[in-house]
């Protein structure tokens, strides 16, 4: 039942909206990455940015409709001949006056304020996370259902802080991304089929 109601929710929004659309294109965001510590690994990151989801669909994946800067992706490169170890209980992320736990993709929602465990990286090689700020994180009803929703980041800046363990040395790497400015939008012209025209 609950496919049918928002599949039926999904086809009434797309014909509201009409012949037109737009679209704002996500905005560019200044990284710099910083060390305290050995240099045992290499760190990147950018900006998650969620388009709006007219469909309401996303709902069933866990995030929510409104558009905008919801986590981070993020590379990391053991430079080492040994395995270092991703230390999330010493890791989180600021903005504003709240610091917060990162939450990983494939966590469960329901300990989105215990930190993930620890993250192995065998020598030399590469892994990629998405995190997302677990303060962000909460629950709705749909109907009569419960689901977890990932509400935008509101900050034009934000402070990452990442622990890397390596033979029982702690380094941090912190990494700073600023927001800049969200394009214009583009408006977007599409057909939507009559509906109600019979088939010959």
């Amino acid at each position: 039942m609950r496919k049918v109601r928002i599949a039926a929710i999904a086809a009434i929004g797309l014909l509201a909206l009409g012949c037109a659309s737009t679209k704002t294109p996500s905005p560019e965001f200044d990284i710099k990455v910083e060390r305290q510590g050995r240099n045992v690994a290499e760190i990147n990151a950018s900006a998650i940015w969620r388009e709006r989801d007219i469909t309401i669909l996303a709902w069933s994946r866990g995030l929510s409709s409104d558009r905008g800067w919801i986590g981070f992706l993020i590379s990391f490169k053991n430079l080492t001949s040994e395995p270092i170890i991703i230390d999330w209980v010493r890791s989180s992320v600021h903005y504003g006056a709240t610091s917060s736990v990162l939450f990983l993709d494939g966590q469960k929602f329901i300990d989105k304020n215990t930190p993930p465990s620890p993250t192995v990286i065998p020598p030399f090689a590469s892994i990629i996370k998405e995190a997302y700020p677990s303060m962000e994180i909460s629950s709705m009803f749909v109907g009569n259902e419960l689901d977890w929703v990932i509400n935008p980041i509101q900050a034009e800046k934000a402070t990452l802080t990442i622990g890397i363990d390596s033979g029982g040395a702690l380094s941090f790497y912190i990494i700073n991304l600023v927001r800049g400015k969200i394009p214009d939008p583009v408006k977007i012209e599409f057909d939507i089929p009559d509906l109600t025209a019979k088939r010959r």
